[in-house]
């Protein structure tokens, strides 16, 4: 069926990649708080946000899915602001969920986080039946989103899946403070620029090329979705420390990277594995992008912006 679809924070990252690989497909809405300045040429824009959009209750009645993939901090951003986290990310969810209390609602997928909501490393990768522990604010904040979906399927008899994906990178990513050790280190290498790394960067995390996990989330859409909340981690399975990842994007690059170490944070976990097996059996995915690879189309994408 090629119902429809709405994505909530389309002018992110991972909304934006969205929007382009299912426009042509289907009918695709498309909820911003802003017009952009490039919009999707066949992409209906509803700005406004979820708070303010308008005619969004006719538009949700006519999607067969909603993405929700906004998201606007990090576990470091979101350190010491509880409230903002409750105003920034519960409180328009809240509201979505509200407008979606009806018969026959469409099928939510929602976008958590696998690194911010698990926690620490307990010496096996985590799956998804694991207590999530989280350490943040923001990790914390996903967690409560999921909960209010979970409770909302099972009130509405909606349809929800939750994903909890591992550290997205690629083409399209912009460098923002705080947002993407990646873009920031290709960047700083660009640039010539020193890069602030928290801690001595032993973290071990796991990278998601942003193509594979768009490629997911299409068949997520195309899967429908199951009564009740069924979730999902979304990782790569290639597991690196922080000064690997480093050492691959310097080889890439060949100029260097010039580093500052400043002291590890409380909210940043040591370790973080996540296991993806139920994910690859349920969706028929694999992720098909390499970090190396991952990293050089990245790479070639930043410097082609850059003219």
């Amino acid at each position: 069926m090629n119902e429809p679809v709405l994505v909530v924070g389309a002018s992110g990252f991972i909304g934006h990649a969205l929007c382009s690989r299912l426009k042509g497909m289907r009918s695709v809405y498309a909820l911003t708080r802003h017009q952009p300045a490039k919009p999707i040429a066949g992409v209906n824009y509803i700005t406004g946000g979820v708070e303010a959009a308008t005619d969004l209750g006719n538009v949700l009645s006519t999607c067969g899915c909603v993405v929700y993939t906004a998201s606007s901090s990090t576990p470091g951003s979101s350190a010491g602001k509880p409230v903002d986290e409750i105003e920034q990310h519960l409180r328009p969810l809240s509201i979505l969920l509200q407008q979606l209390q009806f018969e026959a609602p469409p099928h939510l997928i929602y976008l958590s986080s696998a690194g911010a909501t698990y926690g620490n490393v307990t010496g096996k990768p985590f799956v998804e039946a694991d207590l999530p522990r989280p350490a943040s604010y923001h990790g914390a904040t996903k967690f409560a989103a999921e909960m209010l979906i979970t409770a909302w399927a099972h009130q509405y008899k909606g349809k929800a899946t939750v994903f909890r994906p591992s550290n997205v990178y690629g083409p399209g990513q912009q460098t923002r403070q705080g947002f993407g050790i990646i873009p920031a280190a290709l960047s700083a290498q660009q640039q010539n620029k020193t890069l602030e790394i928290w801690g001595d960067g032993s973290a071990i995390r796991d990278y998601l090329y942003i193509d594979d996990l768009i490629t997911l989330l299409s068949k997520a859409i195309d899967d429908g979705g199951s009564p009740g909340t069924s979730t999902f981690n979304a990782s790569s399975g290639d597991c690196v420390s922080l000064n690997q990842l480093l050492d691959i994007i310097a080889g890439i690059g060949g100029l260097g990277l010039n580093l500052r170490f400043k002291p590890a944070r409380a909210v940043d976990a040591s370790e973080v594995r996540f296991d993806s097996t139920k994910t690859q059996q349920h969706f028929n995915w694999q992720p098909k992008y390499t970090l190396s690879t991952g990293l050089q189309a990245t790479w070639e994408w930043i410097n082609n912006s850059a003219h």
